[in-house]
């Protein structure tokens, strides 16, 4: 089932959208108000509900006041939907996270993107959502959105080193997509839930491939501030503009060296031979350069 509220009128106390003669809508989130997207009910994660702006300008969507402005958006399939059609700028979405089983608190995580003008009459559908359960919301693998496989590396589950949270950003009726520099709010007590093994010094943002049925076929790059809460140019081609996004640790294993000859240079050791860290506290994986 799908819903729609397109935005061509004011609505509520705090959000406003205004519009003047033969100008489009624009939407504007005062004083820390929210604006919650949900579905309910036994298809909660499988129903679609949209907010559509139909405004391709960067600047139509404005936090203004204290606090600025709080997106929520709870499944997956509960999108904003911007109709950006072939224009470039940077584009800001004030999402914000709720409280949940594991998260006492609501935070800002704003998403960022700069676009390159596409071509075609193009839309982008976001959400950004994780999931409500207590005992273990950091098995990714449970609410995974509907075009990914798993939540794999090589096999090798990675549920426990990813931030618990999707970013949808489903990019439709382009021609040629836009090419996007994104920068990427997070939440610390989703980096640090219970279940997960790490923190946020090392986060990295994957997107899927759902062709390959890979997270790790490319990266995108982009520097974590853990000061701020954010990661920033994350960067990719625009056919590599993909839909499902996460952020994901970096562990910096403990490097147990079993066999001290295994040596090429004095102080130097070859770490793509495996015999060398057999026994190391995590599983250490090489990325081929």
């Amino acid at each position: 089932m799908k819903k729609y509220l397109k935005l061509l009128f004011t609505l509520g106390f705090g959000l406003l959208l205004n519009s003047i003669s033969f100008a489009q809508a624009r939407l504007v989130f005062k004083d820390s108000v929210f604006v919650v997207l949900n579905t309910t009910g036994a298809s909660a994660t499988a129903d679609s509900v949209f907010m559509v702006l139909d405004n391709g300008d960067d600047g139509a969507v404005k936090t203004t006041g204290a606090g600025g402005g709080n997106l929520i958006t709870k499944h997956e399939k509960n999108y904003f939907k911007w109709n950006i059609g072939a224009n470039a700028g940077t584009y800001n979405l004030p999402f914000a996270t709720d409280i949940t089983a594991s998260n006492p608190s609501r935070s800002q995580i704003p998403l960022t993107l700069t676009l390159t003008a596409g071509t075609g009459d193009g839309n982008i559908k976001f959400s950004s959502y994780t999931d409500n359960d207590a005992a273990d919301n950091f098995n990714l693998t449970d609410y995974k959105p509907s075009d990914v496989a798993h939540v794999d590396r090589s096999g090798d589950d990675i549920d426990t080193i990813v931030v618990n949270r999707y970013w949808i950003m489903d990019a439709n009726g382009y021609t040629s997509k836009p090419t996007p520099t994104m920068n990427f709010g997070y939440d610390y007590e989703e980096v640090i839930a219970g279940g997960n093994k790490i923190t946020d010094d090392f986060l990295e943002a994957r997107p899927w491939n759902a062709s390959a049925n890979d997270w790790f076929d490319i990266k995108p790059g982009g520097t974590v501030n853990p000061a701020t809460k954010v990661v920033t140019g994350v960067s990719v081609s625009a056919s590599e503009f993909r839909r499902s996004w996460m952020l994901v640790g970096v562990l910096c294993p403990e490097i147990v060296t079993t066999n001290p000859g295994d040596t090429c240079a004095p102080n130097t050791i070859d770490i793509t031979n495996r015999a060398l860290y057999a026994g190391s506290k995590e599983k250490l994986f090489l990325t081929p350069k």
